[in-house]
């Protein structure tokens, strides 16, 4: 192979661009399952201190209008 690359759709040779990878992307993050698991339990923490938050303030809102309606 002469590291030549063609894009076919049926015989058809189509025409494309490729683009250098970005800096940042080229260097690879390696993480342990320890690590990974890690910081998904956190951010399920978060997520689940943020949904209780706003399930409060659903339920604050809904007995807010409930005592205006009955009044």
């Amino acid at each position: 192979m002469d590291g030549k690359l063609e894009l076919l759709w049926g015989s058809e040779a189509l025409p494309f661009k490729t683009f250098e990878r970005h800096q940042h992307l080229s260097a690879t993050r390696v993480a342990d399952d320890k690590l990974l698991n890690a910081r998904v339990d956190d951010v399920l923490a978060k997520e689940a201190v943020r949904l209780r938050k706003l399930q409060a303030k659903v339920a604050s809102q809904n007995a807010s209008k409930q005592s205006r309606d009955t009044a």
